[in-house]
């Protein structure tokens, strides 16, 4: 079984794949346009690419496809109104995930083929006025 999820509340923005064993993430910049981008990402070494998706915690190859709704407070509204805000991002992606061994003696390590998924996710929360001499500001 493979979980997704989606963190909208702090740039980078992340879609995080748990597969029990290892989690792959998929990393990106608020700003990115939406739309469908290669996943060819070691394990480490490579630096950050904010015109690109980014994979951590896993080898990742394949492809990430994105388009979302645009509504995170304080990424896309800088001084956004107390209210109730939602984010929504459709995603498709069909990926591989490797997560090597540290002793290359020892196997290959954890794998992980995605085949094609597609999964709607969302996110929401309130943004609050608090009053100052209670730790708001």
């Amino acid at each position: 079984m493979v979980r997704v999820r989606y963190e909208a509340n702090s740039a980078p923005l992340g879609v995080y794949i748990d597969a029990n064993s290892f989690t792959p993430n998929v990393l990106f910049e608020p700003g990115l346009p939406d739309g469908t981008y290669p996943v060819a990402a070691p394990l480490e070494g490579r630096p950050w690419d904010p015109a690109n998706v980014n994979a951590s915690g896993a080898e990742l190859t394949g492809t990430f496809t994105f388009s979302r709704s645009r509504d995170v407070p304080f990424l896309d509204i800088t001084e956004p109104d107390a209210r109730v805000y939602a984010s929504t991002i459709d995603v498709s992606f069909d990926l591989v995930a490797v997560l090597p061994h540290p002793d290359p003696a020892m196997g290959p390590g954890c794998r992980l083929e995605t085949g094609q998924q597609q999964v709607v996710l969302s996110v929401s929360g309130p943004v609050m006025d608090c009053t100052a001499g209670l730790g708001g500001h």
